[in-house]
């Protein structure tokens, strides 16, 4: 998630979709360091990669795994974590992503209660 104003600007900047950020990211790999700290880029392609995997399971398994995961990522991260993602200086994809993961989940009426009463904020 971004911390400074630079990294704001340069998450807004960066393509929506994870396919043209990951050409983004190949044609500006450089012989980097292993010790040197991910780029912005990297970043946002990395946490887009992992909610689009959470995203396509939870949208393409069957109903009793989708409830069953999605009571296990309410239990764990909550829903805090899925709206902390939603802010204005995220990346566009990442808000994106986020509402699709929060609308699967919310699909499911108890889950949905737990969203409503505010009572179900991960386990950390």
């Amino acid at each position: 998630m971004p911390t400074i104003a630079d990294e704001f600007a340069i998450e807004a900047s960066l393509p929506f979709h994870i396919s043209e950020l990951q050409t983004a990211l190949l044609a500006n790999s450089k012989a980097e360091e292993a010790t040197s700290p991910p780029s912005v880029l990297q970043m946002v392609y990395m946490r887009n990669r992992i909610l689009n995997v959470m995203a396509n399971f939870l949208s393409h398994s069957s109903p009793s795994i989708n409830q069953q995961m999605s009571e296990h990522i309410v239990r764990v991260l909550g829903f805090d974590w899925l709206l902390s993602l939603m802010s204005p200086s995220v990346h566009s994809g990442t808000v994106y992503l986020a509402l699709r993961i929060l609308l699967s989940i919310l699909a499911h009426p108890p889950l949905l209660q737990k969203f409503r009463d505010g009572s179900a904020n991960g386990g950390w």
